[in-house]
C-alpha cells in the first residue's frame, strides 16, 4: 500500500491546471491564516476578528519600475481585502511582522497591500469557518487552528553565525599581531568567554567615514566595535589592557583587512561563564543568542556617558 504522500503526489501529477491552481491558492490561504494567528498569538480574540473580516487575498507581480533591478528580476505583492476599518488598521500596524511570518511560510512577497472591500466583495469571506466561530460568540480560536512552525534553524548553518565566526577570526589575527609574544596573545584570548563584532557603519549612503565616494563604485568599508565578554574579576584588567593596546590593535586590524574603531568589555552572563570564544586549535565560537541591536544600544549608552567599559581606539569611531 502506497503512502499518503505518494498518493497525493500521484494525484497532483494527474490533476488539471485548474485543480493545481486551486490547490496552490488553498495552500497560500492556509499559510496566511497561520501567519496571522502567529503574529497575534498573544491575543487570540484579535486573530479571530481579523480572520473573520478578511474577504479575499491574492498575490500578483509588482510591475512598478525599480532602479537597479535586473530585467528578469520579479517582485510580488500580496493584496488583502478587509471589510472593517479596525481590522485594516490592526493589519497595517503589524504589517512587517506579518510579512516576516509569511516568509517563514515560504511566501516570498515584497509588500502587503491592504484594500477596503466594497460592494460585492463584502459578501465574500476568505475564512468562513472563523466567521461562524466568531458569530457563535467565541472569543478564542477554534481548537484546530494552527500557527506557523517556528522551529529554529541550525545556528551553525546560519549566515550570521558564519559571518561572526569569520569576524572573530579577524580579531584573533589582529591580537596575534599586536602582542609582543604569541603566548601573551594566547593567554588573553583564553580569558574571552564570548565575543561579537558589531558593524558601526551608520553613515550617509553617498560617502563613507573615510571620504570614499560610493557613487564611484567603491563600497563603504565597514568599521567594527569588538564586544568582549569576560568573567567579573577580569573586567577591570581587560579594560586596562585594551586601553593600553587599543591603538596597536587598530593598526593591526587595518593590516588584517578590517577597521576596528572601538572595544567594549562586558561581564559574562551565567550562560557564558566558563566558556571560551577562542578554543585552542579550533575555530572561534560566536555568541549563541546574538542580539547586535542590544549590543549597539549598550555601546551608544556607554560612549555617551563616558563609561570606562567603552574604549575608543579610533578618532573617527562612531
Amino acid at each position: 500500500m502506497e503512502s499518503l504522500e505518494t498518493s497525493f503526489a500521484s494525484y497532483m501529477a494527474k490533476a488539471s491546471p485548474k485543480q493545481k491552481k486551486a490547490q496552490h491558492i488553498a495552500r497560500n490561504n492556509a499559510a496566511l491564516a497561520r501567519a496571522i494567528i502567529t503574529t497575534w498569538a498573544a491575543t487570540e480574540s484579535a486573530a479571530l476578528f481579523l480572520l473573520a473580516h478578511i474577504n479575499s487575498m491574492y498575490i500578483c507581480e509588482d510591475t512598478r519600475a525599480y532602479k537597479g533591478d535586473a530585467a528578469d528580476q520579479k517582485h510580488y505583492l500580496m493584496h488583502i481585502y478587509v471589510d472593517d476599518p479596525l481590522a485594516k488598521t490592526e493589519l497595517n500596524a503589524r504589517r512587517e511582522l506579518l510579512l516576516h511570518y509569511l516568509r517563514v511560510e515560504k511566501i516570498s512577497v515584497e509588500e502587503i497591500v491592504l484594500q477596503s472591500a466594497t460592494r460585492g466583495m463584502k459578501q465574500r469571506k476568505l475564512f468562513p469557518e472563523y466567521v461562524t466561530h466568531l458569530q457563535a460568540g467565541n472569543m478564542t480560536l477554534p481548537e484546530g487552528a494552527q500557527k506557523t512552525n517556528l522551529t529554529p534553524p541550525d545556528p551553525l548553518a546560519s549566515l550570521r553565525y558564519q559571518d561572526q565566526q569569520h569576524l572573530l577570526e579577524w580579531f584573533k589575527r589582529a591580537v596575534c599581531l599586536s602582542f609582543p609574544d604569541l603566548n601573551d596573545a594566547a593567554s588573553f584570548l583564553a580569558q574571552i568567554e564570548g565575543g561579537a563584532m558589531e558593524n558601526t557603519n551608520f553613515i550617509d549612503r553617498r560617502t563613507t567615514s573615510g571620504g570614499e565616494n560610493v557613487g564611484e563604485g567603491k563600497p563603504p568599508k565597514p568599521s567594527y566595535c569588538m564586544h568582549l565578554f569576560v568573567s567579573e574579576q577580569n573586567v577591570a584588567p581587560c579594560i586596562e589592557l585594551m586601553t593600553l593596546y587599543g591603538s596597536t590593535l587598530q593598526s593591526s586590524a587595518y593590516i588584517v583587512g578590517f577597521r576596528l574603531n572601538s572595544i567594549m568589555v562586558h561581564p559574562s552572563s551565567a550562560a557564558l561563564s566558563g566558556k571560551t570564544a577562542y578554543p585552542h586549535l579550533s575555530q572561534p565560537v560566536p555568541l549563541p543568542n546574538l542580539d547586535l541591536a542590544e549590543l549597539r544600544t549598550q555601546r551608544l549608552y556607554a560612549r555617551a556617558h563616558h563609561k570606562p567599559a567603552y574604549i575608543n581606539v579610533s578618532p573617527f569611531a562612531s
